[in-house]
């Protein structure tokens, strides 16, 4: 799988509550508890894996980091160079120009209600930056893992999955630009709408299922929406990434779901064809010249 992320400027971590407090307002106790254990995370907050800067064909992705508010276990501090079987997401590596991570330790399970609720959060922050006479026209993320529900119970036993967060541009066609946040959130293969949600009763028994999540943002599109001038594409941008595993499962019953290789997350830089600015750069200075002689 292959995933474009290109634009994202968070200074601060924007947690959200999980799809799942949208989906089931029935389930008053564990969104609840859920919403407390989240809105505390901060607290919890583990030290981030800074990966480094990796070098693709025609973008460099800087400052690859991941944090996590609810499994600070996986991020040991002093961990240098990073363990690449540390943090939720793994280390990355690069393909091209496609960011490719392969989660281990990125799951959440309830089996039985031990425990009733398990939340799995990993918050991924980088800057994208195109190399010179590039550009950046679009992007595609992409995921995908596992999931199974069985036994006997309600819709309290569920799993639920969410991807959030801000593609920021701060710079068009190689000149800086006050940021423009574009939104993050990926569409799901299940679920009401897509939202990521599987419950036991409502959508069955389940194992082994291969959910995948994924979008497309076209940034140029996205400027020219907002009326930001641009010829080619964003030269450079940061993004933030908020992802979120939850199990839930009764006392006859059992929840588990993950992120794994079958999708892992990917981002993949799409740019336009080689030579396109340069060819572009010197029409412009031969219009500009025709002008001057004219």
């Amino acid at each position: 799988m292959s995933a474009n992320l290109e634009s994202t400027c968070l200074s601060a971590r924007n947690f959200s509550t999980p799809r799942l407090l949208r989906a089931l307002p029935s389930l008053a106790i564990v969104t609840g508890v859920v919403a407390m254990l989240l809105a505390t995370s901060g607290v919890l907050q583990a030290a981030p894996i800074n990966y480094g800067n990796f070098m693709g064909n025609t973008v460099t992705y800087i400052d690859v980091t991941e944090n996590s508010g609810t499994d600070p276990q996986h991020y040991p501090p002093n961990a240098f160079p990073p363990d690449p079987n540390a943090g939720l997401f793994g280390k990355p590596i690069v393909s091209g120009d496609s960011l490719d991570f392969t989660p281990i330790n990125f799951f959440a399970i309830s089996d039985f209600s031990v425990p009733p609720f398990d939340p799995t959060d990993g918050h991924l922050t980088f800057m994208v930056a195109a190399k010179p006479g590039k550009a950046i026209s679009n992007i595609n993320i992409e995921e995908g893992g596992s999931l199974r529900l069985a036994g006997f119970g309600t819709d309290v036993t569920h799993v639920d999955v969410a991807a959030i967060g801000t593609l920021g541009v701060s710079e068009v066609d190689g000149v800086p630009i006050s940021v423009v946040n574009i939104d993050i959130n990926l569409a799901f293969n299940f679920g009401v709408a897509g939202n990521g949600t599987w419950r036991l009763v409502s959508e069955g028994i389940v194992n082994g299922f291969l959910w995948k999540g994924s979008q497309f943002i076209d940034i140029k599109q996205e400027l020219i929406n907002r009326n930001i001038p641009v010829n080619f594409g964003a030269t450079k941008i940061t993004v933030a990434l908020d992802n979120s595993l939850f199990a839930a499962s009764e006392q006859l019953s059992g929840a588990f779901i993950d992120k794994k290789d079958f999708g892992g997350l990917n981002v993949t830089v799409n740019i336009p064809e080689p030579g396109t600015l340069v060819l572009a750069s010197l029409g412009l200075l031969a219009g500009i010249y025709r002008r001057r002689s004219g």
